[in-house]
């Protein structure tokens, strides 16, 4: 009975079956690393199953691409700063424009275009993309001035045009990545394709 009554004050001290509490407490985060790995394995097995059919893989190629081409951005930011003698707060003017033209052309998208096949979307916007970029031609030849536009007004509403046309073809690329992500890994595959976009941005 001693022995018992030993026992049982023993198991009321603080820290009395601390170790079996303690192996418990470590089984159930050894249990939670070993499902959460499974699930990244199997999240990365579904990714890359999803990423491996035709399908999908050759629309995000081209998306890569696409976002890949070079532009000439940097060197334009130049002209106009260093050729031009734009000010910081034209250029501000310019940027707030270019702002609202990509609310515009989410707009225009989601009332006109939206019910438009997605190749005949791309097609004519890559085909106008390159014929309305090529109007900065005319800004360096100066024949803007020729047609009695001044440079402000040229850039200003080439800002804009090109603004709008950009986000009207951005759009087609946001449903084709929803439509391309299979069930089960779409928060997954889309991330990854922003992903792959946003990285073709960077090269370009």
């Amino acid at each position: 009975a001693p022995a018992a009554a030993a026992a049982g004050a023993k198991g009321l001290l603080p820290g009395g079956g601390g170790s079996s509490s303690s192996s418990s407490s470590l089984t159930v985060r050894q249990r939670a690393s070993q499902l959460l790995g499974e699930n990244v394995v199997a999240q990365g097995l579904s990714l890359w199953g999803a990423v491996r059919q035709r399908n999908i893989l050759l629309p995000t190629v081209f998306v890569f691409l696409w976002q890949a081409t070079p532009t000439a951005d940097t060197a334009m930011f130049y002209y106009y700063t260093n050729q031009l003698h734009f000010t910081p707060d034209f250029l501000g003017r310019v940027q707030l424009a270019g702002s609202v033209a990509r609310l515009a052309g989410v707009t225009l998208y989601n009332g006109v275009f939206k019910k438009v096949p997605l190749k005949r979307m791309l097609l004519w916007a890559m085909l106008l993309g390159a014929g309305l970029g090529s109007t900065q031609l005319l800004l360096v030849s100066g024949a803007n001035r020729a047609l009695g536009l001044s440079d402000e007004l040229f850039v200003l509403g080439d800002s804009v045009i090109l603004t709008v046309l950009g986000q009207v073809s951005f759009m087609p690329i946001l449903v084709l990545a929803a439509r391309l992500c299979p069930e089960g890994v779409e928060a997954t595959l889309f991330a990854t394709l922003m992903s792959i976009l946003n990285a073709g941005k960077c090269y370009g």
